[in-house]
């Protein structure tokens, strides 16, 4: 699903192109660390992914499979941490499993990580910084370490939004009732480690490109993004619309599972505090990207992991809840609904349709688009620029 026809079709949309260009232009430049497009310097990502498109491209050229190979890479590591997050807090295969295949069909974020985007490493750099903290709370405490480390790396990835992962801890934390590491040394020796990575980069900036770099990059780019309205829509609720159209045939299944972790005794404690936590989580990031005055469905993305989390931990002791009484019944109804869920992917990804429909919402038309616009953009180049 991640790797298979990667490098069809040619680039989607703005961004794909703006970044292969960023990277093109800034391998010529000489400089991976200080980016730049057309000559002047580009302040709107980190680094961090152009980095590994860089090396992606020095081994298969500049190509749309080389520039997506690193997202599509982040997008397996993102399912194999969500199994790891969901075995780490109940050494469950089954419901790790669980977990790690609700992200494998969700498909709108199989389809984000397929593409030149930021997101998905984001996500990955989170879930690991998040499943470092577990191991640490586990009894392992050099483990904050990665921590900070995986919280460095999303930073390198989104900017600040990498940080995400430290409500996240607090939201867990709370729900859970467990705030010991706030008094382990390593904890904080995990945050220094975070600190040491992003300062010194911090500082060529600065010596790089000077004051422009804190007004263009944090003040314009940043906050600006999220007190005007730059980018993406404006559209109210739009988190909420998006989510539950974008994530079948995930929705419902979310919504039986909200309805059963609140009003249901079947969960033991432990489950029914992670999985409160989780569902907190849900909520405070579309809070937080619903209040900002640009919005994009991609800055969601490092919450799908922990909404299938959440399904899993309320769904599969559901389940077996149920099979104890019909277990026929329910064996047959799974079956359908996972094997409806891979159709459901695979179609989306590779034979979508035409146009967007209640099922499949992510019509072929815009990949129809982007070859045509790939078509034109070869026959009247006037340099040896890639077109895409």
């Amino acid at each position: 699903l991640t790797l298979i026809g990667l490098g069809k079709p040619a680039f989607l949309d703005y961004d794909e192109a703006i970044y292969a260009k960023v990277l093109h232009d800034s391998i010529e430049n000489g400089d991976l660390l200080s980016l730049t497009k057309d000559g002047k310097p580009w302040f709107d990502k980190p680094p961090l992914y152009f980095l590994l498109m860089a090396a992606s491209t020095a081994v298969f050229g500049e190509t749309e499979f080389a520039l997506r190979l690193p997202g599509a890479l982040f997008t397996i590591f993102a399912i194999l941490l969500t199994w790891l997050i969901a075995y780490e807090m109940t050494h469950d295969d089954i419901l790790a499993s669980s977990a790690a295949f609700v992200l494998l069909t969700t498909t709108i974020f199989i389809f984000g990580g397929r593409q030149v985007r930021f997101d998905v490493p984001a996500t990955v750099m989170t879930l690991f910084a998040f499943y470092s903290f577990l191991k640490g709370q586990s009894g392992s405490p050099w483990w904050y370490l990665g921590m900070g480390v995986g919280a460095a790396g999303a930073f390198f990835f989104r900017s600040v939004l990498g940080l995400l992962v430290f409500p996240y801890i607090g939201i867990y934390a709370f729900f859970t009732r467990q705030w010991q590491w706030l008094k382990n040394n390593f904890f904080w020796l995990g945050i220094l480690a975070m600190a040491g990575i992003l300062i010194p980069w911090f500082i060529y900036q600065t010596y790089i490109v000077g004051t422009p770099f804190w007004t263009e990059h944090i003040l314009g780019h940043i906050l600006g993004r999220y007190v005007n309205p730059i980018i993406g829509t404006q559209e109210s609720f739009y988190y909420t619309k998006k989510l539950f159209a974008l994530i079948e045939p995930w929705a419902i299944i979310f919504i039986v599972a909200t309805l059963f972790s609140f009003f249901s005794k079947f969960l033991n404690a432990s489950y029914k505090s992670a999985s409160n936590a989780f569902f907190a989580i849900t909520l405070f990031t579309l809070f937080l990207f619903g209040a900002s005055a640009s919005k994009l469905f991609y800055y969601i993305f490092p919450m799908i992991p922990f909404v299938a989390l959440f399904i899993a931990l309320t769904g599969v002791p559901l389940l077996r809840y149920f099979w104890k009484t019909a277990p026929k019944t329910v064996a047959l109804g799974m079956s359908f609904f996972l094997a409806g869920a891979v159709s459901l992917t695979m179609i989306q990804i590779f034979f979508p349709p035409e146009e967007d429909t209640l099922l499949l919402p992510l019509g072929s038309y815009t990949q129809r688009f982007a070859e045509e616009e790939k078509i034109l953009g070869t026959l009247i180049r006037s340099s040896d620029l890639p077109v895409y």
